[in-house]
């Protein structure tokens, strides 16, 4: 019989596995005081668009602890963002670098509030602190790199992301994606010689990466002409 009722146990708790949704919402039943599960059922509340209850759980897992501020901050500034609720926005993603200093997508998410008010040297002074965090793995540098070069772009900041990306590369003489990008910034420019030698360094860090062969092709086919 014991047998039989941990087998049962284990068919209920797979069923809560079905999805991340009815998992968290499910610890949440079954602990409320527990911090970590009311988060993460915030997060998973603020995928789906249910901004309102995903703020309650955020709340509710700062009334229990702080261990998680910074990345509870973070989110509640996102849904800030989303609601174009920019001062409020900005408000969160500052408490999130009072409680983790070293948390660069705070840096990022204050960089664009910037870059909306039209302060770009503003959104700068973000990205240079964002390229002097204490990084403990180095492909969250990379990670951040990319995202404030997608964010120059997707804001028509093509100089702005050519410098950061410079700055990364570098800090950082092994960031492939960063010679790509500074590549592709050249190549879309019409400036094929600084284009190629970029590909040239991106393909020494990554051989075989078909991307950057194809990048290397066309440029210097382009060079041929």
């Amino acid at each position: 019989m014991l047998l039989s009722f941990y087998s049962v146990r284990t068919i209920i708790r797979n069923k809560d596995w079905k999805n991340s949704f009815t998992l968290w919402a499910s610890a949440v039943q079954v602990n409320p005081g527990c911090a970590r599960a009311r988060r993460n059922l915030g997060n998973e509340l603020q995928k789906q668009g249910e901004y309102d209850r995903a703020i309650s759980e955020y709340k509710a897992a700062l009334e229990i602890s702080t261990e998680m501020a910074a990345l509870i901050y973070n989110n509640l500034g996102g849904i800030c963002l989303i609601r174009k609720d920019h001062d409020n926005a900005f408000s969160n993603f500052s408490k999130a670098v009072e409680y983790d200093p070293e948390f660069p997508y705070s840096y990022l998410n204050r960089a664009i509030i910037y870059l909306l008010r039209g302060d770009n040297s503003r959104a700068k002074e973000e990205f240079d602190i964002i390229h002097k965090l204490n990084y403990k793995n180095r492909d969250d540098y990379y990670y951040a790199c990319s995202a404030i070069g997608k964010l120059c772009r997707d804001f028509n900041l093509p100089e702005i992301a050519l410098e950061q990306y410079q700055k990364a590369v570098r800090i950082d003489s092994g960031f492939a994606d960063g010679y790509i990008s500074i590549g592709d910034y050249y190549y879309i420019q019409g400036d094929y010689s600084p284009a190629l030698d970029n590909y040239k360094k991106a393909i020494a860090i990554e051989p075989g990466n078909p991307g950057i062969i194809k990048r290397i092709k066309t440029v210097s086919n382009f060079l041929k002409d």
